[in-house]
């Protein structure tokens, strides 16, 4: 699925569209992988802000760029927790590993999204949701599952 995003309230829309899809693909024995690839600007932050708003996170949500996770819990029935990770500064398999990787592979109540995936691609799951961003000026193209 492709979509064409030009406004701020679309992705929004997105976000919404985006959980619900993540529900249906969500198993009860493993956690839930989200994997966001595009580049710097593209909206990757903002969609998982808007994902957290939807799951019900009460404490704002800002990149983890420097710390390179973040948890939080929701109030949603089926992902009680958040984790966000910012994957740009890793570089190799060493700092990757430093995520603990372990604690988010089990856990069917828990969302993962991960931004630059492809800086940690040996640790992702094969079952995982990819959504790449395209930016073109102020249009984002999405495309997903």
């Amino acid at each position: 699925m492709t979509v064409v995003i030009t406004t701020m309230d679309q992705m929004k829309t997105y976000a919404g569209d985006l959980l619900q899809a993540l529900r249906r693909f969500r198993t009860k024995d493993s956690t839930t992988f989200l994997t966001l690839e595009g580049p710097l600007g593209a909206g990757k932050t903002t969609l998982v802000q808007h994902l957290a708003s939807l799951l019900g996170v009460s404490v704002p949500v800002t990149s983890p760029t420097f710390t390179l996770r973040s948890e939080y819990e929701t109030t949603d029935a089926l992902f009680q927790s958040l984790v966000h990770i910012d994957a740009y500064r890793i570089e190799g398999d060493r700092d990757g590993a430093t995520l603990g990787w372990h604690d988010l592979s089990c856990n069917g109540e828990m969302l993962v999204a991960v931004e630059w995936p492809e800086r940690v691609q040996s640790f992702l799951p094969e079952h995982r949701y990819d959504v790449t961003i395209t930016l073109d000026g102020d249009t984002r193209t999405i495309t997903a599952p």
